[in-house]
């Protein structure tokens, strides 16, 4: 129970936004990466997309900023939630 009060205070000012594309190109990826607000970010390849999970500071309002940066990709789906489990393990192996 401990462990998973640690984990609940590690992303509770979190928010990820999930951004499934077709073909983002690396370079794009890394200015998402290098985006102030921006956290961590995971990459996952799907069958013919790709699920980009973005975990930024909650209340940041950068989803504007994402599809400024992902001009030109063809965005299938973009969706914001609230942290998981699995999210807290992604912030805490990325530093």
């Amino acid at each position: 129970m401990i462990l998973l009060s640690v984990l609940k205070k590690i992303v509770a000012n979190l928010e990820v936004v999930e951004i499934e594309c077709f073909g983002i190109p690396v370079d794009i990826v890394e200015r998402i990466k290098s985006h102030p607000s921006v956290l961590a970010v995971n990459l996952e390849k799907l069958d013919q997309t790709q699920l980009l999970q973005i975990q930024a500071a909650a209340g940041s309002e950068l989803i504007q900023d994402f599809l400024r940066i992902l001009d030109g990709v063809q965005v299938r789906r973009l969706v914001t939630r609230q942290p998981t489990l699995e999210d807290a393990y992604v912030k805490l192996m990325s530093g």
